[in-house]
């Protein structure tokens, strides 16, 4: 049993879906994948039966113009 007397997501056969993040500009003050590991991490994510990657997000580096941003957050 998990913490108490509740059963935990996996023995109740329940799927967590989450986002991964994703490091645009390989920026050491944000966490995430790299732009150019993340292929190479779908195999390991895979054998995760209780996780379901749903898609990626990622925050672009700051900057006051915001159409600046966009080209970033496409080549992911």
């Amino acid at each position: 049993m998990g913490r108490g007397d509740r059963p935990t997501g996996q023995e109740a056969g329940l799927t967590q879906a989450v986002l991964l993040e994703v490091n645009l500009e390989g920026e050491a003050a944000k966490a995430g994948f790299l732009s150019d590991e993340l292929d190479g991490a779908m195999p390991s994510l895979g054998v995760l039966p209780h996780v379901a990657a749903k898609g990626l997000t990622a925050i672009p580096p700051p900057t006051s113009d915001l159409e600046q941003a966009r080209p970033s957050s496409s080549s992911a």
